[in-house]
């Protein structure tokens, strides 16, 4: 999977110009909410258009410090019907812009999805390996259908 970071100005013939660089070198393309934390598409309209318009993989984020259960149940329902098979559920760092709602952690996420039969999609989340070995054995014993990996090294990159 590729990280796909688009800011909120770039329109779809940028994003045509990017799937066709990309063709051929990922089996998708990984969604990121607001990268760095501005306004940007909303990952769930973006991964329905190269899901339904350019025919690529998708994983949409979803942001819970930007949305309460109503706002992430709204976002899990459109993805499901638009015909996104992935979200990724992450806390996200504070915003640039406006202020955290921060209602909904991951696991409390992945319990709406179950609990309001969003059968169709399946939920992942991030598994960081800054933390101690315990915790990330914790995150692993959820029921999260997938994750995404973070922090494969100590320091900067060589």
């Amino acid at each position: 999977m590729l990280n796909l970071f688009l800011g909120v100005k770039k329109n779809i013939a940028y994003l045509r110009k990017f799937i066709e660089s990309i063709s051929g070198c990922a089996d998708g393309v990984d969604i990121s909410e607001s990268s760095l934390r501005y306004p940007s598409v909303n990952s769930v309209a973006l991964a329905s258009i190269l899901v339904n318009v350019f025919n690529v993989d998708a994983i949409a984020h979803v942001r819970l410090a930007d949305v309460n259960h109503l706002g992430f149940l709204s976002l899990a329902y459109a993805a499901q019907s638009l015909g996104i098979g992935r979200l990724l559920v992450t806390i996200g760092d504070p915003p640039k812009v406006g202020k955290p709602v921060s209602y909904l952690a991951s696991e409390e996420a992945l319990k709406l999805d179950r609990d309001y039969g969003v059968r169709r999609l399946k939920i992942g989340a991030i598994l960081s390996l800054r933390f101690p070995l315990e915790k990330i054995y914790e995150r692993l014993e959820r029921d999260f259908d997938f994750y995404l990996m973070l922090r494969f090294f100590r320091g900067e990159p060589r």
